[in-house]
């Protein structure tokens, strides 16, 4: 009888520790996870800040010229990859 006794509480504190164990990996991908949006919604913060800024170069090309300046129609495109190099 005690020895039943035993192995049931080893049993229940076997069944604890996979328990915690699968938890912990549950809120460590979680947290991978909010990582990961944080990272796209930066990248995106980015990406429209160089789309307005493209957008306002277009459009000061686009405009007649004033006080007889001459303009130069001609864009340049820079590509920049966060973590490629």
């Amino acid at each position: 009888m005690l020895r039943d006794k035993r192995s049931t509480i080893a049993f229940a504190l076997y069944e604890v520790m996979i328990g915690l164990a699968i938890f912990m990996l549950g809120v460590l991908a979680l947290g991978r996870a909010v990582e990961n949006c944080l990272n796209a919604n930066t990248l995106n913060a980015e990406e429209e800040r160089v789309r307005q800024i493209l957008s306002n170069s277009m459009a000061e090309i686009q405009a007649t010229p004033r006080g007889g300046m001459k303009q130069s129609r001609q864009l340049q495109f820079y590509v920049y990859r966060a973590g490629a190099g």
